[in-house]
């Protein structure tokens, strides 16, 4: 699914769009991503797979299963090389059925070019 992060904290060259596709698009260069997903489940041992997908296609990803019933916050960082077109955007797989999600607070998804 899809995450939608659908306000900015900082964005001075307007390369996130927070409202219709929820897409960063950088620019050319080498970026560092970061995702954390947080995650609260009243089941036992459900997980979830936040990713981060890079033109449409799955990038990078990681799992966590929490200890019975708690809450969590996974998340991840990485460096990637980007072209004048490239997007990225935020995506997490949920396996329970009933989840804890509005706290977008506790939710992130950033970026910044370093070339």
């Amino acid at each position: 699914t899809k995450i939608i992060f659908n306000t900015e904290v900082y964005d001075t060259a307007s390369k996130y769009d927070p409202a219709t596709n929820y897409r960063w698009t950088p620019g050319v260069g080498a970026v560092v991503l970061y995702l954390q997903v947080y995650f609260e489940s009243p089941e036992a041992n459900k997980f979830m797979q936040p990713a981060i997908y890079k033109n449409g296609a799955l990038l990078k990803m990681t799992r966590t299963v929490p200890p019975g019933t708690v809450a969590t916050a996974q998340g991840f960082m990485f460096i990637d090389l980007s072209d004048a077109d490239d997007y990225y955007e935020a995506y997490c797989y949920n396996s329970a059925t009933s989840t804890d999600t509005a706290s977008i607070a506790n939710s992130h998804f950033m970026g910044f070019r370093i070339s």
